[in-house]
């Protein structure tokens, strides 16, 4: 992730002008590299193609918690089922 590889990112933006941006990590919102990860894309989104559809780049993922894991292996499984269905939704 460092160098951030920003010319990779920019040519492929580029190459897929309709395409929906989308961030998935199975880390909670919080504690993955999300935070490191949206500003940049979202810097090169609005710099080279600020007149896509979707100007910034979506998060799939657990959302913020303060523990690394829910501690209840149903409770993980919704987590992971629900993420997974955002990030392979067409919608």
């Amino acid at each position: 992730m460092t160098p951030f590889p920003y010319d990779l990112i920019q040519q492929d933006l580029e190459r897929y002008p309709n395409a929906v941006i989308q961030w998935v990590q199975e880390e909670h919102k919080n504690m993955g590299p999300w935070s490191y990860v949206q500003p940049r894309v979202n810097h090169l989104i609005f710099r080279t193609m600020s007149n896509r559809l979707h100007n910034k780049i979506l998060y799939a993922g657990r959302q913020p918690s303060a523990a690394t894991a829910a501690g209840n292996k149903a409770m993980h499984l919704m987590e992971i089922s629900h993420y997974l269905k955002n990030a392979l939704s067409l919608s």
